[in-house]
């Protein structure tokens, strides 16, 4: 038989655990209802962005520690047809991070040493000096010449045989003379990532492709990434514009294997905020991420080279990762130094400026 005292103590503790239901409810709610107004500022923030600029789509996806994943689009695919979050985009030079990432990785499980020369896995080319190191590759020291500014680079872009297969060995064959000696200075250039493809291939004796998917996107669930020009296209692919006319119809395959190590890669932004998360976290060792993280720069320059990563200046804030652009997109996807923000951009358009969307993003974080 309970005693008064007995039912008084399991009264108050009824109370107790209401009161606290009754709280964890109003904390739910006001955190729901914290998280719809971030929702709305952050797709006002893009609708009017894409409006101002006159772009076709956006498609953005933020991370941030204290209201977890937003992702927004804004915009057309093309037509009448409107942008989903789960419409790919070329991701350009965005791609150059997974490729430095693979050679900390190898790196990492002692398969290569990233300060070695060139020439301990590549035969002698024309304009590339084999005492290059591999970090010089990824940090934009090596001072070889960038394939881009080669005339059929040119042609590439305006379509004059868009189902060529490039090979890594013709695409070094577009490169004039080095612009200085290795070390000596800073400049970027896409070459640097062909030559680090190559070294992958040939430490692994794998292909970039399968290298790429057995060590990052398929244990990591990247299931919306693929290689334009080696792959057949995956998913739901946002029409690129270039010239304010809609390319979807032209063949990317010469687009896709020109680029190849250096930016062929094909996303969503829900996905790259993925990989930033692992890379963050356990991807590569913490030696590793040190490495890529330490960042050089010239006096005067906008932004500074890591390995694999690119550091820039937001509304005063340092934000890494890196951007990109290729024919019909481009893409910004980049984490704050305190690493409170991952915020991955893409838009279907080259009249983008990509930074001011970031900015207006990122102000509506910093104000939430």
């Amino acid at each position: 038989m309970m005693t008064i005292n007995g039912m008084v103590a399991k009264a108050f503790l009824l109370i107790l655990v209401v009161l606290s239901f009754a709280q964890t409810s109003c904390n739910n709610k006001d955190e729901s209802n914290n998280n719809n107004v971030l929702a709305a500022k952050l797709q006002a923030a893009l609708d009017k962005e894409r409006i101002d600029s006159n772009l076709v789509g956006i498609s953005a996806a933020i991370w941030t520690e204290s209201n977890g994943d937003w992702v927004g689009v804004s915009g057309n695919s093309h037509s009448n047809v409107a942008l989903t979050s789960d419409m790919r985009f070329g991701m350009g030079s965005t791609s150059k991070n997974f490729t430095a990432a693979l050679c900390l990785k190898l790196q990492d499980e002692n398969k290569l040493n990233i300060n070695d020369p060139i020439s301990t896995w590549l035969p002698a080319y024309n304009n590339v000096n084999s005492n290059v190191t591999l970090k010089q590759l990824l940090n934009h020291q090596s001072g070889i010449a960038d394939y881009l500014e080669s005339p059929a680079f040119a042609g590439v872009v305006n379509g004059t045989n868009p189902t060529k297969v490039w090979t890594p060995t013709e695409i070094l064959g577009l490169i004039g003379a080095p612009k200085f000696q290795p070390g000596a200075s800073m400049a970027y250039s896409n070459t640097n990532f062909i030559l680090a493809g190559m070294i992958l291939e040939k430490v692994s004796n794998m292909t970039y492709k399968d290298l790429l998917k057995q060590k990052i996107l398929t244990p990591l669930g990247l299931d919306n990434t693929y290689l334009e020009g080696y792959e057949t296209v995956q998913g739901t692919i946002a029409h690129p514009h270039f010239n304010h006319n809609d390319i979807f119809s032209r063949p990317r395959t010469a687009i896709g294997t020109i680029s190849w190590a250096a930016g062929c890669l094909v996303s969503t932004p829900s996905d790259l905020n993925k990989w930033w998360k692992a890379y963050l976290g356990n991807f590569l060792s913490d030696a590793s991420k040190a490495l890529a993280r330490d960042f050089q720069t010239q006096s005067g320059a906008p932004l500074s080279f890591g390995l694999g990563l690119l550091e820039i200046d937001i509304n005063g804030d340092k934000y890494e990762g890196h951007g990109g652009k290729t024919i019909g997109y481009e893409s910004f996807s980049y984490y704050s130094k305190d690493k409170k923000y991952i915020i991955t951009i893409m838009v279907n358009d080259i009249r983008a400026n990509i930074n001011k969307i970031a900015a207006s993003l990122i102000e509506v974080l910093k104000t939430a």
